[in-house]
């Protein structure tokens, strides 16, 4: 059998997920639309649902930590709070 057989599925890792990393590690905690604004003026644009994913992505898999979860009262068109959840690199 060969040593050099490439794997089937999706390669470990993600571009996104990295300049994430890169982006806290330099700037430290940030909620989510916060990191997204940071992003598009450092790296190519992306989609809000994508920095979204990989943050998400980014907890489950021991990356990233979820710092602090914001409460803030509010008169919103969906109720009377919103939740910021703030994160950090692990």
């Amino acid at each position: 059998m060969e040593n050099n057989v490439k794997k089937q599925g999706r390669p470990i890792g993600s571009n996104v997920r990295n300049n994430i990393l890169a982006l806290l590690s330099k700037d430290g905690p940030m909620h989510g639309y916060e990191l997204y604004q940071k992003y598009i003026e450092h790296y190519p644009p992306v989609t809000m649902r994508l920095i979204y994913y990989h943050l998400k992505k980014g907890v489950s898999i021991g990356d990233l930590k979820v710092h602090k979860i914001e409460k803030k009262k509010g008169s919103y068109s969906w109720g009377n709070e919103v939740q910021n959840i703030v994160y950090s690199v692990k």
